[in-house]
């Protein structure tokens, strides 16, 4: 699933981002968090979709 691996994707770029960074509050570690955010609530509502159906 697409929306799956973008997740992971995004999860890979935000932790190596804020290990380089050494900061996890750093902004762009934040603004990938929250798009990552956004995903993961996608997910869940598919996923809460499917288990009604």
């Amino acid at each position: 699933m697409i929306l799956t691996q973008t997740i992971e994707d995004l999860r890979e770029r935000m932790m190596i981002l804020a290990m380089e960074t050494g900061s996890l509050t750093n902004t762009s570690v934040v603004a990938i968090s929250q798009e990552l955010d956004k995903y993961i609530v996608q997910m869940q509502l598919i996923r809460e979709k499917e288990l009604v159906n």
